[in-house]
């Protein structure tokens, strides 16, 4: 310990450290609500069993970590565990190639900002709770990050804000009531969307821009101001398994859109309800699986359901209607369900915290994504 008392005017500081962590954590700051600044610490390790954190971080409050390096041989970089009212901001982590480069895991009152993070394995985002902040989360230049579990409310701009990243997955999370979009991604790959609730934004609930291969299943998207679910020249992927609920409240907007250049996606065993327009398709994409999977459940298809079979041409019902829904002119569901999928997940009531996340601007070299395979 360098300098300090523990109080907001004059925390503790450590400070200057060069630290060779070997199998060990290198800092360890347990059970505290004092105050602390950790900067320009060198913190390493050449042990190759991954067995140590660089920074470890657990239950503590008040804490700013600034200005220093984590690197090589260690399982996390920065672990922050039932941490709050803390910052992390211009660290450079690399070559964690174990586990992530910076995890943080039932958190709430946390600020990651203008972290450089290079050669790492990946990153993970867990257990906040974000509200009324500019943007709830921002991810930008990284690959394998993972964000699950977090409630975002009321964010003054997009809940999430993803760009120029690979090996996303975005996961149970709850993201409601943001003043523009729920989540906006562009320029991403080999993305997962999964299990969230987007529910009330005043834009899309979801608008992915320039993504190739894009996994959207078993979520809920509803009561979103324009479109639930935008896809704007994005190339292939799975749309399955959701709920698409009371979108398009702004009129002329759709439950799910399908923009120009999005191509290669297959659409099938969602439930789509109740949205100003159902769905809009301006390219051609494939809306059902191959017979008996079928495609989606319509709250207005109106055919019967008196055959079966491939071409449902054999007496006796299966469960899908005997004619196709028509999307738009040349779009159309050749298997239109007759029965709602059951419900995929509940409506959490989130609770309500007071800050937002400035997720890591990372500078890592890109490998671009591959399309469809």
């Amino acid at each position: 310990m360098s300098a300090g008392d523990g109080s907001e005017s004059d925390p503790y500081i450590i400070t200057g450290w060069d630290i060779d962590a070997g199998a060990s954590d290198g800092i360890v700051i347990r059970n505290t609500t004092a105050h602390f600044l950790i900067q320009n610490v060198n913190v390493y390790s050449n042990n190759l069993s991954g067995s140590a954190k660089g920074i470890n971080i657990y239950n503590v409050e008040n804490g700013t970590l600034a200005n220093s390096v984590v690197r090589g041989g260690l399982e996390y970089g920065v672990h922050l565990e039932h941490v709050r009212n803390t910052t992390v901001r211009d660290m450079n982590v690399s070559d964690i190639n174990w586990f992530a480069a910076i995890v943080s895991e039932n958190s709430e009152l946390l600020q990651l900002r203008n972290n450089n993070v290079t050669n790492c394995t990946g990153m993970t985002v867990s257990d906040l709770r974000i509200s009324n902040a500019y943007s709830g989360i921002q991810a930008a230049y990284l690959d394998d990050v993972t964000i699950e579990n977090c409630t975002i409310l009321f964010s003054i701009f997009n809940g999430m804000n993803l760009r120029e990243c690979d090996g996303l997955v975005i996961h149970g999370n709850n993201v409601s009531d943001s003043g523009s979009h729920g989540l906006v991604g562009a320029t991403l790959g080999n993305t997962e969307i999964s299990n969230n609730t987007f529910y009330n934004n005043s834009n899309d609930g979801v608008r992915l821009d320039y993504t190739d291969w894009t996994n959207v299943t078993g979520n809920l998207i509803w009561n979103n101001y324009d479109h639930g679910l935008e896809l704007y020249r994005c190339n292939g992927g799975n749309v399955t398994m959701n709920n698409i609920v009371g979108n398009g409240i702004a009129g002329s907007r759709a439950g799910l859109y399908v923009g120009v250049n999005t191509v290669n996606f297959a659409i099938y065993n969602n439930n789509i309800v109740n949205n100003t327009i159902q769905a809009y398709d301006v390219m051609s994409n494939t809306w059902n699986a191959t017979y008996p999977t079928g495609g989606n459940y319509w709250d207005n298809y109106t055919g019967i359901d008196n055959y079966s079979g491939v071409n449902q041409d054999i007496p006796g019902g299966d469960g899908i209607g005997d004619s196709p829904f028509i999307i738009d002119p040349d779009s159309q569901d050749n298997y239109p369900l007759m029965e709602p999928i059951p419900e995929f997940g509940e409506l959490v009531v989130p609770v309500v915290s007071i800050l937002g996340l400035l997720l890591i601007l990372g500078f890592r070299s890109k490998r671009r994504p591959n399309g469809p395979e």
